[in-house]
C-alpha cells in the first residue's frame, strides 16, 4: 500500500514483509516468495546506505483446510563500498538467509504437527487471510 511505502519507507521491515507476502498470495503454486528492498548507493541518505531488508514468506496447504503461513524478515547492513559489490553481497545475503529460513520452516512445520515442543524461539501461527505485520521478525 502506498501508506507503507511513505511511513515506515521503502526501505522497511514491512514493506519487504508486503512484498514477500503479496508475491506469495498472488500465485497458488508457490509455496516461497522471497523479496529485497534497500539501497545500495552511492545517493542514498547516510542511515539507508548499504542497508537492505529481506522478506521470505513460506506457506504450506493441507487438503481442505487453510494455508498455513511462516513469515521472516532480515535487515543487513552491507560492508562494502561499491554498488557492484553491494549487488553480490547482497545476492549473498538472500540466499544465504533462505537456507537459515528452510532450516527454521521445517522446526516451525514439526512444532505444528505437534512432533515437538516448543523450545529455543517462540511462534505464532497465522492464516492465509491475516497479514502479519508487527515488531517480531519471525511469526
Amino acid at each position: 500500500p502506498s501508506e507503507s511505502l511513505e511511513n515506515p519507507g521503502p526501505v522497511s521491515q514491512q514493506v519487504v514483509q508486503l512484498m514477500a507476502q503479496g508475491v506469495l498470495s498472488s500465485t497458488d503454486e508457490a509455496n516461497v516468495a522471497v523479496a529485497v528492498t534497500g539501497h545500495l548507493g552511492p545517493a542514498a541518505p547516510a542511515e539507508l546506505d548499504g542497508l537492505i531488508h529481506i522478506g521470505v514468506a513460506c506457506q504450506t496447504q493441507s487438503a481442505g483446510a487453510a494455508a498455513d503461513t511462516f513469515t521472516a524478515t532480515r535487515l543487513v547492513r552491507l560492508e562494502s563500498g561499491e554498488r557492484l559489490l553491494r549487488q553480490q553481497e547482497a545476492a549473498h545475503e538472500v540466499l544465504a538467509t533462505l537456507i537459515d529460513l528452510m532450516d527454521i520452516y521445517e522446526y516451525w512445520q514439526r512444532i505444528r504437527q505437534g512432533e515437538m515442543g516448543k523450545k529455543r524461539f517462540s511462534w505464532e501461527h497465522h492464516s492465509r487471510s491475516e497479514k502479519p505485520v508487527g515488531e517480531d521478525n519471525v511469526s
